[in-house]
């Protein structure tokens, strides 16, 4: 399951990490990455040698390269070592359920031309799209926690929906 693999990850990350110094292990990655641009800009015509055009590249454009490098390690601890484990899940909503435009899409309002408002308020009749949530599991340990879960809708479900009394809305209350 993702929660003991993420644990190893982390536990092996960790010791690994260790045993790595942290600023050689930047300076590396940047000597790595103004290589490896340089190898492409030779593969595009540009004119030079492999140390020069390195060597402009940490001239010109050093800052930007260390911060490609500071964010890539920043995102590389983060998912390797602060997030434990995730689960993606299904969202569907149950019929008779409250309509809740924060979290659910109401399907009706594009129907092409015979498209309506958005509703605000009335009664779920069925899923009609299913939505996606990431269940997260993260180390806190800046507050002194151990776990912290956190759940992240990234696709909305659609649904079919209807007024409180039972016929479907075209979004415009009766004047």
């Amino acid at each position: 399951p993702p929660s003991i693999a993420g644990r190893w990850r982390v536990l092996t990350r960790s010791h690994l990490r260790s045993l790595i110094q942290p600023k050689s292990w930047s300076r590396k990655c940047r000597e790595d990455l103004s290589y490896i641009v340089s190898d492409i800009l030779l593969a595009c015509g540009v004119n030079g040698d492999h140390k020069s055009l390195t060597t402009v590249i940490k001239n010109e454009f050093g800052q930007a390269v260390d911060d490609i490098v500071s964010l890539t390690l920043q995102f590389q601890a983060t998912a390797g070592e602060k997030i434990l484990s995730s689960y993606f899940s299904l969202q569907m909503e149950t019929p008779g359920a409250v309509f809740d435009p924060a979290s659910m899409e109401d399907d009706q309002t594009t129907l092409g031309e015979h498209s309506r408002l958005s509703y605000t308020s009335g009664v779920v009749v069925c899923t009609t799209q299913i939505g996606l949530v990431k269940d997260q599991v993260r180390t806190s340990r800046d507050r002194g926690e151990n776990q912290e879960q956190t759940r992240k809708l990234f696709l909305i479900p659609k649904v079919f929906v209807i007024d409180d009394d039972g016929s479907p809305s075209d979004g415009t209350e009766d004047v």
